[in-house]
């Protein structure tokens, strides 16, 4: 095997999950981690899946990570269907009937695109420029420059865009090659906005430009992506305005009149600016400070297993069931945290976002739903109330039992319970 080869990331995850398929060794059936259907065309009577350990599985996700990070396969994860998984699948099933044979210089001729370098075009909504400037490496045109694709059905620099941003990408997939740029050309806006703000004539709201809903990358390939900020018009009938009445939500359409109301509509605040936060992380964050307007101590330490804990009890006792607190304290612990801290946070997909948020606001209906039915009035007596509860130990005992791990530590440092102190 070449030199070449050998440092090519996606050829040496290929390689290893190959040699790992092929090492004549007995799995038992407790010791299988994935199993494969092997495909119509290649299977044999008797031999239809392939079965794979735990060293091949993992193989098999870290060769899946680096061809999806890898710009020559990016057109494959990209498409409606993703196709990925059951080509890996399919390379996978041909190393292990065809073990004689090298499968990777197939897989790569069946699959591999080159990347092409193109320049991205993105309107920019209420920054004007009158001349061509170097933005931090990037190219920021006016409307009328010669450079710029022509207007289309999908790309427009009418009103309110106001300028062109031209980004060099690459890739092999247009759409992907879109986000990418947008996120390059975002970051630029950015550095640019702050810095603008030294200018203390300048009035904040000149410094809400953005980029617009339309690209184009010339030759007649543009697109149009509904932004992450956008409104839509909602015509509202008197059953969903029914619905609404019926919320314990409700409510706080009226000024707060104690401290658990005020805690309630400050929570409410923060779940309306994750709805309209189009961006997913800062949307989970807006979630978390609603989840903590309700159900937070400030005396913790760590804060993730004892914020998860009581939402799941105040489902538990409001309704009977609760969301798994795995959930939840994981979302803390791995994203909410990493991004207050200035590290790196993993990324949240739209599911988590929508699922997290319907979550925190069904918690503020079930902090309302309590408080009226035990006339509580202060945060304080309602934690307090969580606390005490009998059904609270039951609950403890399920966490032992099914979850176990960091939860029996919580609980154990905790004395078997949640909040020994006062809340």
């Amino acid at each position: 095997m070449s030199q070449a080869r050998d440092s090519d990331p996606v050829t040496a995850a290929l390689t290893e999950l190959q040699s790992l398929i092929r090492e004549d060794r007995p799995l038992a059936p407790e010791d299988t981690a994935v199993t494969i259907s092997i495909p119509e065309d290649l299977a044999k009577p008797g031999a239809t899946t392939l079965l794979l350990g735990s060293r091949e599985s993992q193989a098999l996700r870290r060769a899946k990570e680096v061809v999806e990070g890898d710009l020559r396969f990016e057109h494959l994860g990209a498409q409606i269907a993703d196709p990925l998984q059951q080509k890996l699948y399919r390379f996978a099933s041909l190393c292990a009937i065809e073990p004689g044979q090298d499968q990777i210089p197939a897989f790569f001729s069946e699959n591999e695109q080159p990347p092409e370098e193109r320049l991205c075009f993105l309107g920019v909504e209420f920054l004007e420029v009158k001349e061509p400037f170097d933005l931090f490496g990037l190219r920021l045109l006016p409307t009328d420059h010669g450079d710029i694709p022509d207007s289309s059905r999908w790309f427009s620099v009418e009103l309110p865009v106001r300028s062109v941003i031209a980004v060099p990408v690459t890739g092999t997939h247009l759409k992907l090659m879109k986000d990418r740029a947008a996120t390059i050309a975002d970051r630029a806006l950015r550095a640019l906005r702050v810095g603008l703000r030294e200018n203390r004539n300048l009035n904040p709201l000149q410094l809400r430009f953005r980029l617009s809903e339309s690209y184009s990358f010339g030759d007649h390939l543009a697109g149009w992506q509904t932004s992450a900020d956008a409104r839509w018009e909602l015509m509202l009938d008197p059953g969903l305005l029914e619905m609404v009445n019926a919320q314990p939500v409700a409510q706080l359409a009226q000024k707060p009149h104690n401290d658990l109301e005020r805690h309630a509509a400050r929570a409410l605040a923060w779940i309306e600016d994750s709805m309209i936060e189009g961006d997913p992380l800062k949307s989970l964050l807006f979630l978390f400070f609603a989840l903590e307007a309700i159900l937070g101590d400030r005396s913790e330490g760590l804060k993730a297993h004892g914020l998860a804990y009581r939402r799941a009890l105040l489902s538990l006792l409001t309704r009977g069931s609760f969301p798994d607190p795995s959930r939840a304290y994981l979302l803390y612990d791995e994203v909410r945290s990493a991004a207050v801290h200035g590290e790196e946070p993993p990324p949240v997909s739209e599911d988590e976002r929508l699922a997290f948020m319907w979550d925190v606001r069904l918690a503020l209906g079930e902090y309302l739903e309590l408080a009226g039915k035990e006339s509580f009035e202060t945060r304080r007596r309602l934690l307090r109330y969580l606390k005490e509860h009998p059904e609270r130990q039951r609950f403890d005992d399920w966490l032992t039992e099914f979850l176990g791990g960091t939860w029996s530590k919580f609980l154990t440092k905790s004395g078997a319970s949640l909040l020994k102190r006062d809340c």
